[in-house]
């Protein structure tokens, strides 16, 4: 840092931004994850408003207008986030209102009524341990002819 910038607060194109700590990015669940899923994980995070954690939603209403189009390849994306422990599934959707709901691994549970999940329970961290999502990504099942 030069001498001139010390103690100079850096100007920004925008004042909100999303906070993604390096343990995450070197992590073995971040690396085991598609290039989808990673991008999907950001527009997850992009909710997050530092106290909302736990009810970030994945649904198409809300990820469209971002571009994505393929309800398959959103669901297979969340499903090696979830596998992969950067996102925790706090509510179940059911049909036909009711979205499902979102923690962000690396951050802890502000969220706590309405959950499907005991919110003592919640464990944030668990990108670091073991993989859970192959190292290639959720592959699709073969169809037999």
């Amino acid at each position: 840092m030069s001498r001139k910038n010390r103690g100079r607060r850096y100007e920004s194109d925008g004042s909100r931004f999303i906070r993604l700590p390096f343990v995450v990015l070197d992590s073995p669940g971040y690396r085991a994850v598609s290039h989808t899923a990673r991008s999907l994980l950001l527009d997850i995070a992009r909710q997050f408003s530092g106290s909302n954690n736990g009810k970030l939603v994945a649904c198409a209403k809300y990820l469209k207008p971002l571009g994505w189009r393929s309800n398959d390849t959103l669901t297979r994306a969340l499903r090696e986030l979830v596998a992969a422990g950067l996102l925790v599934e706090t509510r179940k959707g059911r049909r036909p209102n009711t979205a499902a709901w979102f923690a962000l691994g690396w951050w802890d549970l502000q969220i706590t009524i309405g959950l499907d999940i005991d919110p003592k329970a919640y464990r944030r961290g668990s990108y670091c341990g073991d993989i859970v999502a192959p190292s290639g990504g959720v592959r699709a099942a073969k169809i037999a002819p």
